[in-house]
């Protein structure tokens, strides 16, 4: 009986509650609305450096400086940029991962530290540009894309 009465009253809606976007809903609509801010959060364009840079960086090396090219070992066998280190972009948050005295018997050079400025160069710059994010996930907010690759630097 109870049931019937409480089914015959008229039901109240309570008004409808904003809703608390959650972080990821709130930077999809930062990406709509503000698409240059966005790229510029998410690091894009991609900081870059250019020809002359690696140049000058290959015929004096800087120490606060590493070359890494991220191509495949059977690539780098055509050639390598001169104080470059490979670590195949497949490889290279693993490599990160590492603890020092392991990366060095790995990859033959120290590990960087994060406030060394990192340079990464596939052939092409597509793979760089993966590897750029990688990079900066492990806290090298310095790092930077030779686009042009080894395909810029061998012509």
């Amino acid at each position: 009986m109870l049931r019937a009465l409480l089914g015959a009253l008229p039901v109240r809606l309570a008004p409808p509650q904003p809703q608390v976007p959650s972080p990821k809903n709130a930077f999809a609509a930062v990406n709509r609305a503000f698409p240059a801010l966005s790229r510029a959060m998410s690091g894009q364009p991609y900081p870059a450096v250019d020809k002359a840079f690696v140049q000058k960086l290959s015929s004096s090396p800087d120490p606060d400086t590493i070359l890494i090219d991220v191509r495949e070992p059977s690539e780098v066998a055509a050639g390598i940029i001169p104080t470059a280190h490979n670590i195949p972009v497949g490889a290279l948050d693993a490599a990160f991962r590492l603890s020092a005295d392991e990366f060095k018997d790995t990859y033959g050079f120290e590990k960087p530290s994060t406030d060394k400025n990192v340079v990464v160069y596939c052939r092409s710059g597509r793979r760089s540009a993966a590897a750029l994010q990688v990079v900066k996930s492990h806290g090298f907010f310095n790092a930077k894309d030779y686009s042009g690759g080894w395909l810029d630097w061998s012509a």
